[in-house]
């Protein structure tokens, strides 16, 4: 009987690192499609004659969508756009480990043109 209280012990710990290391995973999953569609919404702003704080509101508006935060968005000269955001995964156990805090606050890029868009 002991065995399998140590068996299932050990089960429920491995499920628990599995689920800690496996969120940020999928939010980093998640955040890059979030930066993609901000980036596009982004150059179809700037194509349609938008300008830089139209375009931050477009991509803002965008990532929200997703649960994801707009920290920067950079217009090139031939139109491309390229949008950073970041996205916290939410898992409850591990966020107040100081050295673990950047694993768990996401950041992804995407760049679009508007061509793409």
């Amino acid at each position: 009987m002991k065995a399998i209280i140590k068996y299932l012990v050990v089960v429920l710990i491995l499920l628990g690192l599995v689920f800690e290391v496996g969120l940020p995973l999928l939010t980093r999953s998640s955040a890059a499609g979030a930066a993609q569609d901000a980036a596009s919404a982004a150059a179809i702003n700037v194509f349609g004659g938008g300008n830089l704080t139209t375009a931050k509101a477009a991509a803002a508006s965008a990532a929200q969508v997703r649960g994801a935060t707009v920290t920067n968005v950079q217009v090139d000269t031939n139109g491309d756009v390229t949008v950073t955001v970041t996205k916290e995964a939410s898992t409850p156990q591990v966020l107040h480990i100081s050295a673990l805090k950047n694993w768990y606050n996401v950041k992804a890029s995407a760049t679009a043109s508007p061509a793409q868009a």
